[in-house]
């Protein structure tokens, strides 16, 4: 009894050994491994992907907006440039116009419109109005050919402008006379404390003198 217990109790640990050893490599009772899942061709990009650097895309964009600005004081100063040869070109055709209307007034015999058109209400011509009317009452035709002017001299909140003249007269007696000079007409700009009159192109100066024909 006691020998078929002990083959029993050596017939039952066999068993618990098999039981709990591990199966044989390749066997049947082997449990086969499950293949790694294969990533999905439609996954999501990975986050580690190099994206592009939040400071270069800042350069890149202050170096736009720098060459945007840089064009626009160009085109600024373009437009500036030409505004201010325009408003020169207005400036000398206003002190053209002047000195029209000052021959015109002296070739009517409107000899005091014609003094006031210089600067300090006359007082530039160094005559009083009598004196500057019986300059002029000697001619019975007094025609002049503006030139071209030249360009504004400016400085000091100045401005001057020179224009040519030829005068073609009639001396009361009916002989003829030339003068032949400049005629240099100033204002001043407009900068604080200069009147409405200061700023309006007067005459300045005159050196018409008599040419023989």
């Amino acid at each position: 009894m006691k020998a078929d217990r002990r083959r029993g109790i050596v017939a039952l640990a066999a068993v618990a050994v098999t039981a709990c050893s591990p199966p044989a490599p390749g066997g049947n009772d082997a449990v086969t491994e499950r293949p790694a899942a294969r990533p999905s061709a439609k996954s999501a990009p990975s986050t580690s992907a190099a994206l592009p650097d939040t400071d270069d895309r800042v350069t890149s964009t202050e170096r736009s907006s720098n060459s945007a600005d840089a064009a626009g004081r160009v085109a600024g100063a373009t437009i500036a440039d030409k505004n201010a040869q325009e408003s020169g070109g207005q400036d000398v055709a206003a002190a053209v116009a002047v000195t029209q209307a000052y021959f015109s007034a002296i070739n009517r015999g409107d000899y005091r419109t014609a003094w006031h058109l210089w600067e300090r209400d006359g007082a530039a011509s160094g005559m009083s109005a009598a004196d500057f009317a019986a300059s002029f009452a000697k001619f019975v035709d007094y025609r002049a050919d503006i030139g071209t002017p030249g360009r504004v001299d400016s400085g000091a909140g100045q401005r001057y402008v020179t224009v040519p003249v030829s005068v073609a007269a009639t001396l009361r007696d009916g002989r003829p006379a030339t003068l032949k000079g400049d005629v240099v007409l100033h204002r001043t700009a407009a900068i604080d404390g200069a009147t409405a009159a200061q700023q309006r192109w007067h005459i300045y100066q005159s050196n018409l003198r008599p040419r023989p024909d």
